[in-house]
């Protein structure tokens, strides 16, 4: 076994301790959490047509989306300025790669979960560790939402459900 292929098996098991790696690890959450998506908007096939080409523009309409217009998610990107962190995060799905910069520096990158590039260091390690903590009470509140309204919707269910048989059979309670 050569050098390079112990370092990334070291560095692998490290990550992977560290809670690091992987769509469950820290820095993906930090980012999915954290972070904004990333969205591509396309139209189809772009035609120049060269009859309007030299017309002026009318700046009494509002810009809209063609028919054949769409958008969808790309990834999703962290920028940790707004925390006082000069840290940034991007996942890209198409790619499938995770990347981290922390002062301008590549310190972490993973693609399709086999790791890429990184480098422990306390620093940059202690700031995703708070990070993690802000994203893991931000989850708490979302799962307690998500569990209110389950409540809320399983109630109008079986609420109409009862209706429906009361319709259909009258009163048997």
């Amino acid at each position: 076994m050569d050098l390079e292929s112990r370092i990334v098996e070291q560095r692998t098991t490290e990550a992977i301790k560290k809670n690091l790696m992987g769509y469950e690890g820290k820095i993906f959450l930090v980012s999915k959490i954290l972070g904004h998506e990333l969205v591509k908007e396309s139209e189809g096939a772009e035609v120049l047509d060269f009859d309007e080409i030299y017309e002026e523009p009318n700046e009494d309409t509002m810009p809209t989306f063609a028919e054949d217009s769409y958008s969808y998610s790309i990834g999703h990107s962290f920028d940790g300025l707004g925390y006082g962190y000069h840290l940034n995060i991007t996942f890209m799905e198409y790619e499938n790669t995770i990347k981290l910069w922390y002062k301008g520096n590549l310190v972490y990158s993973e693609t399709a979960g086999v790791l890429q590039s990184y480098i422990p260091h306390e620093e940059w390690e202690k700031v995703i560790d708070n990070l993690f903590s802000i994203a893991e009470t931000k989850i708490e509140k979302l799962v307690k939402q998500k569990n209110q309204l389950d409540k809320k919707s399983f109630a109008v269910i079986k609420n109409r459900e009862l209706q429906r048989i009361r319709d259909k059979w009258g009163d048997i309670v």
